[in-house]
Parts: C-alpha cells; sequence; structure tokens
C-alpha cells in the first residue's frame, strides 16, 4: 500500500507543495506554445503534469498533445460480514492525445459506499473514460442481491452466489481491470484489482478472509508524488473466524485491515469500508 500521507483517507491530495519544485497552482501555463489550465500543476522531469482529485476543467488555448493520460475510476464499497471485497475503480492509462484550443471537462468519480448500489462512480477526461469498480449492494452475503460488475468486479460472497463480480465492463484494450474472487462457505472473494484478479476465499472454514488482486503501477507519474506509485487495488473480504479477520489491503490502495481503501487511488474498499475515490493525471513536455 502507499504510505504517503497525501493519501490518508483524511487527507485528500491537495496543494501539493514541494513535489519536483514545481508549483501548487492551476495558473501556471505550459512552454512552447502550448497553454492549459486546470487542477493542481507540478513541473518535474522536463514534463508538466495536472493533478485532478476532484471534478475540474482542463482549459487548452492551442493545439498540442498529451503525452500520458491516467484516468482512475472511485473504487467499489466492500461489504462486511460474508460479503466481497470491493472492486477496484478502472484504471486506464493512455498516451500520445491531440487537444485543441477549448475546454476539456474533467470528471473525478468518488468511491462507493452502503447507501445505493455500492459502486464507485466513473471518471473521465480528454474523450476517455473508466469504469467505477464493482460492489454488492448489500452489506451482507447472505442472500443478497444481484452483485455489480464494474472497472473491477467484487468478491464473490459466501453464501448463495459464490461467483466474482465482472470487471472490465468498458470492454477496453488494454482491459481496465479483472474479475472478483471466488465466495466459499461464509467468506467472501477479493476484489478484483487492475492487475490481477481478486483473491478466492480460502478453504475450509473457518479462516481468514481473502485479499484482493493488485494494482498497476504507473511508471510516468513521478516518483515526487508518491514512491510506489500503484493505483487501482482491490479490496479484501472479511473472514468468518474469531470475530472476523480482516487481511491487509492489495497494493495500490485497496481497502483491507484499516477498511477503507486509500482517496485519489480508485481502490476497492474492505471489510465494511468505502471505496477509495478516483483521481485523473495528465502530462505533456515542456518546451523551454
Amino acid at each position: 500500500m502507499l504510505e504517503n500521507s497525501w493519501f490518508k483517507k483524511e487527507k485528500p491530495l491537495l496543494g501539493l507543495t514541494g513535489l519536483g519544485g514545481g508549483v501548487g497552482s492551476n495558473l501556471v501555463a505550459g512552454g512552447g506554445g502550448f497553454e492549459a489550465t486546470g487542477g493542481t500543476i507540478v513541473d518535474d522531469g522536463g514534463y508538466r503534469y495536472h493533478i485532478f482529485t476532484e471534478d475540474d476543467t482542463l482549459a487548452t488555448t492551442a493545439p498540442g498533445t498529451i503525452d500520458n493520460l491516467l484516468v482512475v475510476a472511485g473504487g467499489g464499497y466492500g461489504g462486511a460480514s460474508r460479503a466481497g471485497g470491493g472492486g477496484a475503480g478502472g484504471v486506464r492509462n493512455l498516451s500520445t492525445i491531440s487537444v485543441t484550443a477549448q475546454v476539456y471537462p474533467i470528471s473525478v468519480g468518488p468511491g462507493g459506499s452502503p447507501s445505493g448500489t455500492g459502486q464507485g462512480s466513473a471518471s473521465s477526461a480528454l474523450g476517455y473514460s473508466a469504469s467505477g469498480g464493482g460492489a454488492m449492494p448489500t452489506d451482507t452475503g447472505q442472500n443478497p442481491t444481484p452483485i455489480m460488475p464494474g472497472g473491477s468486479g467484487c468478491g464473490g460472497p459466501g453464501n448463495v452466489i459464490r461467483s466474482g463480480g465482472t470487471g472490465n465492463v468498458g470492454s477496453y484494450s488494454p482491459p481496465e481491470g479483472n474479475n472478483g474472487g471466488v465466495g466459499a462457505e461464509a467468506i467472501g472473494g477479493g476484489g478484483g484489482g487492475a492487475a490481477a484478479t481478486g483473491a478466492n476465499a480460502p478453504e475450509p472454514y473457518p479462516n481468514p478472509g481473502a485479499t484482493g488482486g493488485s494494482g498497476v503501477q504507473i511508471p510516468w507519474v513521478p516518483t515526487s508524488y508518491g514512491e510506489t506509485r500503484y493505483f487501482g487495488g482491490g479490496g479484501s473480504s472479511t473472514g468468518y473466524a474469531g470475530g472476523g479477520v480482516c487481511p491487509s489491503g492489495a497494493t495500490g490502495g485497496g481497502g483491507g485491515g484499516d477498511r477503507s481503501a486509500v482517496v485519489n487511488t480508485g481502490g476497492g474498499g474492505g471489510c465494511g469500508g468505502d471505496g477509495g475515490s478516483g483521481i485523473v493525471i495528465l502530462r505533456y513536455l515542456l518546451n523551454v
């Protein structure tokens, strides 16, 4: 999991002062005639980054090329008791995107919670979208209502319906996520992650819960943002033994022993915790 304090649930990523010597502002323009505003702007290694942790706009004043774009949706809620872990929000890592002089809406999806279906919400930028993480609408694996698919699917419940939720509902190539793990007797499966399927529930009963699928590392995100740079980890499920044992969350912000997923990673919630909110990051080369 990311250890950086910027990602703590009670401290959303805001300001970003001190990152790579950049400027935490939304009023800085790029070089070489290509100018853009929006989000938090950071200069690092010859690139300019725009980081969005909430809905905003990217305003460009001339045609240009976005070298890299990361779109991460909100992760799904991780049900308690016998329910499966929440699925991670979809993660899409794109490159070489042409833009014109206009205002582009940026949408950053929040994580899922017990209210409603529990699904995470989609994120979108520059015409590209990622799907919210899957979840079970109910808080328990006993006689659950239908499992919701997502960017990554939630883990299967520990009773009645055992298969995990379906991932990559956007049918993107490469995939935005993976399926949730299979539930077993009284134990739900782990939520799917951007890089791996959620773990199947351990048998025989009783046992600890299942871990979520790991997230994916995005190498072009600057190390000053967070050394590991993983996104989209799946949430863990609660074991049905000794009061319930919740394994640690998956790499990439997935919820585990601390229940809720890490904000701005798209991680799936674990063991009764909320899903992590998404994020949008883009960069282009500075011609100065």
